[in-house]
């Protein structure tokens, strides 16, 4: 289930609960209102709450600009881990063996 679809499922169950005027209720709504805070205080689920065209409008301004700069963030820290790797070459002719295990592997090094 798409993380956009739990929450309007969330939001839709919230609103029922605080509709019904009894004491378990009241204490449902209590914990709701509590593990709703922890969701939106964490960024990889804003992240894909902004994702989400449907909920995001319902944000205010500073949460979703908060989510672009975190979403931007991520997304520099991925291109720079990807980056490396492209320095790195693997000579598929050249094999050498691992006499502990006795299997062969493809020899990869630093490229220029």
């Amino acid at each position: 289930m798409p993380l956009g679809d739990f929450v309007k499922i969330w939001w839709e169950v919230r609103l029922t609960v605080e509709g019904i005027k009894s004491e378990p209720a009241k204490r449902l709504l209590t914990f709701i209102n509590e593990k709703e805070k922890s969701l939106l205080d964490n960024p990889v689920v804003l992240a894909a709450i902004y994702l989400d065209p449907r909920i995001r409008r319902l944000f205010s301004k500073e949460k979703l600009e908060g989510t672009k700069k975190f979403l931007k963030t991520l997304a520099s820290q991925i291109i720079s881990v990807r980056s490396p790797a492209r320095r790195f070459y693997c000579d598929t002719n050249r094999r050498s063996s691992d006499i502990f295990t006795a299997r062969s592997f493809v020899v990869c090094g630093k490229g220029g």
